[in-house]
């Protein structure tokens, strides 16, 4: 039983949480499609076959791409405060309650997307209501900070790439679910089918975080809400980790009451949302800070581009001469999930194995995306898009080795902080992706027939590229440096002051 907590983990959470989210956004998108043909056409003939009409399918795009932009500004700005405070708060009380709380306002929202499906004629506003609502509750940034802390607290340096990438993997395992089964109960059961799906995948995650999940905050279980005992593996190798081999339990309710008071009042502390930007810009030896400044910005470049992808490819697919169906959709996305968790699985531990730089492994999968992306946009025909997903398979793997090279620079009571930033630039990343994306794509529908936008995404993947060859530069440079101070303290070791192994980031 504790071989199996040390290894299940987080992974359920993120995958189930992102199985539900991956299927939303697909129903809310054609849910969204279907409710704007409704209000503005009002013609039940045109929307059924809406590619057949050119005039009407450009305008229901369009209005269609500004409701998605007002949407994601209705999620990204509450989750984006609520993420920074929640994260940097899960330092001092634990990682749990920051996962439980997104799926809870997910609950929320499937029930305000079950309502705007049933009624077609209510206002979008009740779809905006329930993203807000899921914002405030730190929504996908909070949830994504919470897992890469937990497993940042819990693994050790020479095993975390790989069980990052084993994290990342569940968030294409579960797109791929999602997604891949989406169209299916959409065409055969309705949107409200769908959404009572994406509730009870919330539901799970709330479930097994509260009876399975251990606290792994070491702070949380010394002073939070938590006490320690260590078991009989535990005592016999002498470890003391509670994200290891330890029983951590809550404490007793006369203990609970104090604890909850002192937790509340420290969320309540506006030194939360600083926190993150303090442990970002924290002076680190070997040039870490600027590392971890690049890092950043390849996340953010990441994310610019996935979040430009997800807005785009429903209406791309569905317009003419492509027109597929949801089923189509769901197939396409879903083996492009599946085959990117594939590699996640296999290939990335492989090449961590044969001793292959992180770097390296992102610049490959980099590599591929981009020509994915350019095949994507001249498709004109399905086996041309269904060869797409074989060259994206390897494109979860920069954002996988990004975010274990960032944890690796940190310590143990900094990830939350860490990760809460990321997340946070993600999803501002991701409201400005939408903000670009969705106005781009209708002013060049007509350009390479909409693929335009795909193209372009293949250009800006350039920079990251850039970034993690002068990454990995400085991390070459890094390692000479030391080993020659190394070898020149062997031979002289009187005239090394202590710190003059520490490279500045005026050094190389």
């Amino acid at each position: 039983m504790n071989w199996l907590r040390r290894n299940l983990t987080v992974e359920p959470v993120l995958f189930f949480y992102m199985l539900g989210s991956f299927l939303q956004y697909l129903a809310l998108q054609q849910l969204l499609l279907e409710k704007v043909c409704f209000q503005e056409v009002n013609d039940t003939v045109i929307c059924a076959n809406l590619s057949a009409y050119k005039d009407e399918e450009e305008t229901v795009q369009k209005r269609t791409s500004y409701w998605l932009i007002v949407l994601n500004l209705a999620l990204t700005v509450p989750s984006v405060i609520s993420t920074l405070v929640l994260g940097a708060w899960t330092d001092r009380v634990g990682r749990r309650v920051a996962m439980v709380l997104p799926s809870l306002g997910a609950v929320i929202n499937g029930v305000c997307l079950i309502f705007s499906a049933i009624y077609l004629e209510l206002s979008v506003g009740i779809m905006i209501l329930g993203s807000v609502i899921m914002g405030v509750l730190g929504a996908y940034g909070t949830i994504l900070a919470a897992v890469f802390s937990y497993l940042g607290d819990i693994t050790k340096e020479r095993t975390r790439t790989r069980r990052f990438g084993f994290l990342e993997a569940m968030t294409f395992t579960g797109s791929f679910v999602g997604l891949l089964t989406c169209g299916i109960v959409i065409d055969n059961l309705g949107y409200v089918a769908a959404f009572i799906y994406y509730i009870c995948c919330n539901t799970v995650v709330v479930l097994y975080t509260l009876l399975w999940l251990r606290e792994s905050s070491s702070y949380a279980v010394s002073q939070g809400l938590y006490t320690s005992k260590p078991t009989n593996d535990a005592l016999q190798s002498g470890e003391t980790d509670p994200g290891g081999t330890n029983e951590v339990f809550p404490k007793l309710d006369e203990e609970r009451g104090w604890s909850c008071k002192i937790s509340c009042l420290q969320l309540c502390q506006l030194q939360s949302l600083g926190k993150s930007f303090i442990t970002v810009g924290r002076e680190r030896p070997n040039k870490q800070r600027v590392q971890l400044i690049l890092l950043l910005i390849c996340l953010f470049t990441f994310q610019l581009v996935g979040t430009g992808e997800n807005d785009t490819t429903v209406l791309y697919l569905k317009k003419a001469p492509l027109s597929f169906t949801s089923s189509q959709i769901s197939y396409y996305s879903g083996s492009k999930s599946g085959l990117q968790s594939l590699m996640l699985f296999t290939l990335m531990p492989l090449l961590h194995l044969c001793g292959v730089h992180d770097c390296f492994i992102a610049l490959g999968g980099l590599c591929f995306r981009m020509s994915g992306y350019v095949v994507f946009g001249l498709a004109r025909t399905l086996w041309q898009v269904f060869t797409v997903p074989f060259l994206l398979s390897p494109a979860g793997l920069p954002a996988a080795t990004t975010r274990a090279m960032m944890s690796k620079i940190v310590v143990s009571s900094e990830q939350g902080s860490l990760f809460a930033l990321t997340a946070s630039l993600e999803m501002i990343t991701g409201l400005l992706a939408s903000l670009i994306f969705n106005a781009l794509y209708p002013a060049t529908i007509d350009i390479i027939g909409g693929g335009l936008v795909f193209i372009l995404m293949a250009a800006i993947l350039i920079l990251p590229a850039l970034l993690l060859i002068v990454i990995w530069r400085i991390q070459k440079l890094t390692i000479a440096y030391v080993e020659y101070n190394e070898e020149f303290l062997v031979d002289d070791p009187v005239d090394i002051q202590p710190g003059q192994l520490r490279l500045s980031e005026t050094d190389c």
